[in-house]
């Protein structure tokens, strides 16, 4: 497991109480779900892309 994926088991582990949030509190919450789903879809193109490239040097054994 790469750091990248190590913190997502941490994020993912993360409970917050968003009843007892301020309305600031809650959009800074917001934003930082907002970073770490476009952190996560960054992931996801290098992984595809990888993939992608092993297929097409080792051929597409599906």
């Amino acid at each position: 497991m790469d750091e990248e994926e190590l913190s997502l088991v941490t994020t993912k582990s993360k409970k917050i109480d968003l009843e007892n949030l301020s309305i600031e509190e809650l959009k800074e919450h917001i934003q930082d779900l907002k970073s770490e789903i476009e952190r996560i879809q960054e992931m996801i193109l290098r992984k595809q892309q990888s993939i992608k490239s092993a297929k097409n040097t080792f051929g597409n054994d599906d």
